[in-house]
């Protein structure tokens, strides 16, 4: 289960660095 959290806060974290 933390892997699963963990897989999508760096897909979020991700995501903003490539937005910014």
């Amino acid at each position: 289960m933390k892997a699963e959290i963990i897989a999508v806060g760096t897909e979020i974290l991700t995501g903003q660095i490539v937005n910014t």
